[in-house]
């Protein structure tokens, strides 16, 4: 019984040590993600305002409209200046 319960043990070791393999593999990505809150002078946050972003090296645009609460998020972004 002891060794079945040691067997199940190291089983259960080896499980979790391969999912944290895998897991740690997929965090590997080519690109970026810009985000933030617009708010105005008076520190109120600032729904609707539209965000735009230029790559200065590839001349690429994107284009965002903040939320109620005045948050954007700009994904997939190749890195660049």
């Amino acid at each position: 019984m002891k060794s079945s319960l040691k067997r199940a043990f190291l089983l259960s070791i080896a499980v979790l040590f391969s999912a944290a393999l895998v897991q740690s593999g997929f965090a590997q990505t080519f690109s970026a993600s810009i985000a933030g809150v617009v708010t105005d002078p008076m520190g109120s946050v600032v729904p609707g305002a539209k965000i735009h972003l230029r790559n200065m090296a590839t001349n690429d645009t994107r284009e965002a409209v903040s939320t109620s609460a005045g948050t954007y998020k700009l994904d997939n972004l190749l890195p660049s200046t």
